[in-house]
């Protein structure tokens, strides 16, 4: 029987799964031609202190190094709001991303993901989803109705001649369900 940690912050439920499980093809592989940064906004109705977003994201056209909780992913990480605990779980297919602390979110980005782009695949930004699956309040109480949206930076991503294609992409709120609010 695979063993599954839970861990429990502000009434909030971290998965991490066990060492064996990998979900994309182990022997695929990202030739990074540059960076997509993948920033991720949530929109609340109250103050948040934890969250736990899914952020779904297209393959064949960007990856993480490594999966799962381990330091490559959590390097890419980038911009988590000081105090705050990040747990990340990078499935290869999507990114879990649990946030805690003891105060409440910052307004804006509450992350972002430096994701390589791999040659020779698009990217658009249709092809992210963001969901939030739990948020909870600053007295640990479950927060329904909570959205995030995503926003792409593609300024430091490069085609396959080496030329930056330097553009932003920004994408609307999705609900928990994946739906526009």
């Amino acid at each position: 029987m695979r063993a599954i940690v839970w861990l429990v912050c502000l009434g909030l439920s971290f998965v991490l799964p066990p060492r064996a499980v990998r979900a994309a093809d182990p022997n695929a592989t990202c030739r990074p031609t540059g960076i997509v940064m993948a920033s991720v906004t949530v929109k609340a109705r109250e103050d948040l202190a934890g969250v736990k977003i899914v952020l779904d994201y297209p393959e064949s056209a960007v990856s993480i190094p490594g999966f799962e909780n381990r330091p490559e992913v959590q390097k890419r990480i980038v911009h988590v709001p000081a105090g705050f605990f990040m747990a990340p779980n990078d499935t290869d297919t999507k990114l879990i991303v649990s946030l805690a602390g003891t105060t409440a979110l910052p307004a804006g980005r509450i992350f972002a993901v430096e994701f390589d782009h791999c040659a020779g695949n698009a990217v658009a930004l249709g092809d992210f989803d963001c969901k939030v699956e739990q948020a909870s309040d600053t007295r640990g109480k479950f927060v329904d109705g909570t959205t995030c949206s995503v926003e792409l930076d593609l300024t430091r991503d490069r085609d396959a001649r080496g030329v930056p294609v330097g553009q932003k992409k920004p994408n609307g709120n999705k609900d928990k369900r994946g739906g526009s609010p």
